[in-house]
């Protein structure tokens, strides 16, 4: 008896001495590893699962590592943790401020919380930073028309759907014949 429980104490001990001896950058790396092997089917929560707990490890052995915060946020989105999402995607532009992907990121998961009014200025930001590109563009205002409509801004969603348009998003076209007339 123990012998058993002597065995598991040092199991327990070579793992963790294991676990902190891998780098955050390790951790990270063995998170898109488990990511992208994934399968659509009954591994995928617990793999996905899997890959957060590995960017929680890199986190805690590099508190200021934005690539770790974004992916964690991505990968809880994935998962419907959309409040967990905004705290990393907010934690990621404490560090980098103004990053048009982190703001865009969270601005999708606050509207999927249904915490409109911030997705709206998230939103407002990402366009205001988006610049020329005018790709990031059609998509910010398709995505920030999904918000009014959600805010009862039906016009003004319109408005943002027609701009989507001219910039090259051909949803928004579709957009506006079911919703805009």
């Amino acid at each position: 008896m123990r012998t058993k429980y002597f065995k598991t104490i040092l199991l327990a001990i070579i793992f963790i001495t294991k676990l902190s001896a891998q780098s955050a950058q390790d951790h990270y790396i063995k998170a898109k590893e488990i990511y992208y092997d994934v399968k659509y089917d009954n591994s995928f929560n617990y793999k996905v699962t899997t890959a957060i707990e590995q960017l929680t490890y890199a986190i805690k052995k590099d508190k200021k590592f934005v690539e770790a915060y974004r992916f964690r946020g991505q990968l809880k989105n994935i998962l419907l943790d959309h409040k967990g999402a905004i705290k990393d995607y907010s934690k990621a532009l404490e560090l980098v401020p103004n990053n048009l992907e982190d703001i865009s990121a969270r601005a999708f998961a606050y509207n999927f919380d249904r915490q409109y009014s911030k997705a709206l200025k998230d939103y407002n930001k990402a366009i205001e930073l988006a610049g020329e590109n005018n790709f990031a563009l059609s998509n910010l205002y398709y995505s920030r028309s999904l918000v009014k409509f959600n805010l009862k801004l039906k016009s003004e969603a319109c408005e943002d759907l027609s701009k989507a348009g001219e910039l090259g998003n051909s949803a928004a076209y579709e957009m506006i014949k079911k919703y805009c007339h």
